[in-house]
């Protein structure tokens, strides 16, 4: 038959949503190409309305440039274990990493 289950939506506080609906985007723009993922496509993968993802991050472009933005930090206990060497050698190891 095709009756569709609905999934279960669970309150939360906004960092955690915005969190889990930013793992989302960053799952599915690694799967895909940008022009492929739509905003149904992450709110889906959230579990969140479509509605609620441009809530939080006004649309695609910005939820996007939000997770690259997000790629780009690279975590204390990475760059301080970086060789001592030039910019562009440490940022190679981080991008590889």
């Amino acid at each position: 038959m095709g009756v569709q289950r609905q999934a279960r939506r669970r309150r939360m506080e906004p960092d955690a949503r915005r969190a889990e609906i930013l793992g989302a985007a960053r799952g599915l723009f690694g799967a895909r190409s940008y022009g492929t993922v739509s905003l149904a496509d992450i709110a889906a993968e959230a579990g969140v309305t479509r509605a609620l993802v441009s809530h939080y991050f006004g649309g695609k472009r910005q939820l996007y440039l939000e997770v690259v933005r997000q790629m780009m930090v690279v975590p204390a206990s990475v760059s301080a274990r970086l060789p001592p060497t030039g910019a562009e050698e440490r940022v190679a190891i981080c991008v590889d990493r």
